[in-house]
């Protein structure tokens, strides 16, 4: 379970995740956004491009790398039509 601690730093990762990407030029569309398969992070646009982001803020390599704790099912969930299908069908949930 993760602590106070561990969700903070999350939370700050995020938050410098989205300034890299606005920096960049990017728009972005929703944080912390809910599927059926779980969450993603940041969904952004890039031009016309749709940009799905799995932030992993890490103060240390006891747990192994960022990659290496990307599962399955957190991959089915960012993939473009996972990502474009539940955002046609259930709008924008940002701020929820």
């Amino acid at each position: 379970m993760a602590t106070k601690n561990d969700l903070e730093l999350g939370k700050q990762g995020e938050q410098i995740a989205v300034i890299y990407l606005e920096a960049k030029g990017m728009k972005i569309l929703e944080r912390n956004w809910r599927c059926r398969y779980g969450e993603i992070d940041i969904i952004a646009e890039d031009g016309p491009t749709l940009v799905v982001v799995e932030v992993k803020t890490r103060s240390s390599r006891s747990h192994g790398t960022a990659l290496e704790s990307v599962n399955p099912a957190k991959l089915e969930c960012q993939s473009p039509q996972s990502v474009e299908t539940d955002l046609c069908h259930s709008g924008p949930q940002q701020g929820r």
